[in-house]
C-alpha cells in the first residue's frame, strides 16, 4: 500500500453512491481495468440499504419519543378543564339541592294540616 494512502480516504461515504465510490476508488489508485466484484457491489449496496434504514429507524424513534411528550400536554390541559367544569357542575348541584331544601321547607310552614 502506498505510504500516503490513510484509512479514512477509503470509507464508503453516505452521500456518494456505492458505484461511483467505486469508481472514486478506481481513478484514485490506478485501476482502470478493475471491475467490482459481484460479492463487493452486493456488500456494498447491503451496506448502503443498512445505513439509509438504519437513520429512517433512528428518525421514526425520536418522532415517536417528541409526540407523547405533546401528546401528554395536551392530555394535561383537556384534564384541568374537565376538572375545573366537574367542580363547576358539583357546586351547582350541591346549589339546585339546597334550593330544593328551602322550597321544601319553605312549603312546610305554609301548609299546616288543621286538626279537629
Amino acid at each position: 500500500m502506498n505510504s500516503k494512502m490513510k484509512e479514512k480516504d477509503i470509507k464508503l461515504d453516505n452521500s456518494m453512491p456505492v458505484n461511483r465510490w467505486f469508481d472514486h476508488f478506481r481513478k484514485r489508485f490506478g485501476l482502470k481495468n478493475v471491475k467490482i466484484p459481484s460479492k463487493l457491489n452486493k456488500t456494498l449496496k447491503k451496506m448502503e440499504q443498512n445505513k439509509t434504514a438504519a437513520s429512517r429507524y433512528r428518525q421514526k424513534k425520536r418522532a415517536g419519543q417528541e409526540s407523547p411528550t405533546g401528546e401528554c400536554k395536551d392530555l394535561e390541559k383537556k384534564n384541568e378543564v374537565l376538572k375545573e367544569k366537574a367542580d363547576s357542575l358539583a357546586k351547582e348541584i350541591q346549589y339546585l339541592k339546597d334550593l330544593i331544601e328551602e322550597v321544601r321547607k319553605a312549603r312546610e310552614k305554609k301548609w299546616v294540616p288543621q286538626l279537629g
